[in-house]
């Protein structure tokens, strides 16, 4: 079977990659995935909010710092800028020691540092960047418009000075998937991932205090994005389109495929099942082609919308009285 398959300009061996967190954060685990037969990673995001208070938290072990505004501010610089340098070096190592893809992951609060941060990933050796976006509704006052021409901006700034192609992790909270889309592949972006899977809070009633959501997907959540990837490839919008939160096996991955992902992430199986999982999951990849009769990934990617009355199903959000006979 041949699993050849393009993400971003890129050649990739077959459409499964392995998302941004902890399993793409250290050398030896990202050797691990390449051995394991992933055709690209993304490497844990770099968070500028979370160096900013680790460097805020080294100033505060050390009093005399604040004798001094000046000398704060020299450290809290320098403390910074190691961060970003550890985290370009893990790049640097990555992109030399595998043989498959590094796509970079940034995810910053400040303007200036989203195009510091993309440049300085870039010359890291990365072959893509993924932008990390995650701007929340926070108050009643901050209109879906407003949100939405942030990103746009952002794409913007970022797609004039870097030349790696650039990507965008959505959320699903936008009132309309399709038109962000629109937007970013006019703004410059290659490609979208549908959808990211953020920090979520829960409640300990006992204690009464606050606890963390759910850390990991489960195999049940996939039918959101499923839904619209399906839609984005319907509507031709112009982007690759790469699939995320809830393939937890290859029949997943196949979904994911048939509604017309370009490529498909995953990351919470692997914590589970180990590392050694993405073979599992190519291999029933392969097995599921040689049944159907298919030898290239194109042969069957979008099959489901062939059908109009497939098209039609994936727009329909209330239950009907057929959905429940037998």
């Amino acid at each position: 079977m041949n699993l050849n398959c393009k993400y971003l300009g890129l050649d990739l061996k077959n459409p499964l990659i392995v998302s941004s967190s902890n399993l793409t954060g250290e050398l030896e685990q990202i050797q691990a995935i390449g051995k394991a037969g992933a055709a690209a990673l993304v490497v844990k995001s770099i968070f500028e909010e979370q160096i900013t208070g680790d460097s805020r938290h080294q100033l505060l072990q050390k009093e005399e710092y604040f004798w001094f505004k000046d000398a704060a501010d020299v450290v809290d610089t320098l403390q910074k800028a190691r961060s970003v340098q550890l985290h370009t070096r893990l790049i640097n190592e990555a992109s030399r020691q595998i043989q498959i893809p590094v796509i970079a992951s940034i995810n910053c609060v400040s303007n200036g540092n989203w195009v510091s941060y993309a440049h300085q990933v870039e010359q890291a050796g990365a072959s893509a960047l993924e932008l990390n976006m995650g701007i929340f509704p926070k108050d009643q006052y901050q209109s879906g418009k407003d949100i939405e021409d942030v990103y746009v901006d952002i794409v913007k700034s970022i797609v004039h000075q870097v030349k790696i192609p650039v990507s965008v992790k959505l959320g699903h909270y936008f009132t309309n998937p399709l038109n962000i889309g629109k937007k970013l592949k006019e703004a410059g972006a290659q490609g979208v991932v549908l959808f990211n899977r953020y920090y979520q809070t829960d409640i300990d009633i006992h204690q009464m205090k606050l606890l963390n959501g759910h850390i990991y997907s489960t195999a049940a959540e996939i039918t959101l994005p499923l839904r619209w990837v399906a839609l984005f490839q319907r509507e031709k919008i112009g982007l690759d389109i790469s699939a995320s939160t809830g393939v937890h096996n290859a029949s997943g991955l196949i979904k994911q495929l048939l509604a017309g992902a370009d490529t498909v992430q995953v990351n919470s199986v692997l914590y589970h099942k180990g590392i050694e999982f993405i073979s599992h999951i190519l291999g029933g990849l392969t097995d599921w082609m040689q049944e159907k009769g298919y030898e290239h990934i194109d042969d069957f990617k979008g099959a489901i919308l062939k059908d109009p009355m497939n098209q039609t199903a994936f727009e329909r959000i209330q239950f009907m009285k057929r959905n429940f006979e037998v």
